[in-house]
């Protein structure tokens, strides 16, 4: 089967902890043989891991590195509440994520899409696999 698992949390280094578990899943499900494909968000850590065998696409939705806040649990204050610039992004964030994924399962033929986490990957997962 083919898959396009999309997320808002993914490592972004080797040793990186934030959500290596949905690293993990991904590689799961390809070691029983499905073609899997990950959409996540662009962060400025981003150093690819040369050992990671999964395609990892990365999307942009911010003009500037530092305002690519949005994933990787860096939307939050104090671990409490979400940056005010959060609220500013998140639009970018959703159309950028939705387009991404679009693109992504379309050239991938994607049978499934597996959207890691309700909010805020829902809504775009739900709709582009309506559309397919």
């Amino acid at each position: 089967m083919r898959l396009t698992l999309l997320t808002s949390s993914y490592p972004r280094f080797p040793g990186d902890g934030t959500a290596p578990f949905i690293r993990s899943i991904a590689q799961a499900l390809q070691r029983a043989g499905h073609a899997v494909e990950v959409v996540a968000p662009y962060d400025p850590a981003v150093q690819p891991d040369p050992a990671d065998t999964l395609p990892v696409h990365r999307f942009r939705y911010a003009w500037s590195r530092r305002l690519h806040i949005m994933g990787h649990a860096r939307a939050l204050h104090a671990d409490a509440r979400l940056r005010p610039a959060a609220y500013l992004l998140l639009p970018l964030f959703l159309l950028a994520e939705g387009r991404a994924l679009w693109r992504v399962s379309v050239r991938q033929r994607a049978q499934a899409i597996h959207a890691h986490w309700v909010l805020p990957n829902a809504l775009p997962a739900a709709l582009v696999a309506r559309l397919l």
